[in-house]
């Protein structure tokens, strides 16, 4: 998804996953990925801590019932401990 390379096949993927238009695709990849702002982590590590706070948020506005899940309900770290990412 990072290499400008393949970018048109990238925008293909999510025209056909979301049912997006092509300028919100492109414009989404531009934030996440131009001047590499660091929004996707490089190596898929995962930012368990930060995960944890928007879980507590979604449950603060109503999309999660409260007391929200622990993060380990959403996300499985086993490949990223195997790899020695996490």
């Amino acid at each position: 998804m990072r290499d400008s390379a393949v970018r048109d096949e990238v925008v293909r993927i999510i025209l056909n996953t979301t049912g997006s238009s092509e300028k919100i695709a492109r414009q989404t990849l531009s934030l996440y990925f131009e001047a590499d702002r660091g929004v996707v982590p490089k190596r898929g590590d995962i930012n368990v801590e930060g995960f944890g706070e928007v879980i507590k948020v979604m449950a603060e506005v109503g999309e999660l019932k409260a007391p929200p899940p622990p993060v380990e309900h959403f996300i499985d770290l086993q490949c990223l401990k195997a790899a020695g990412l996490q």
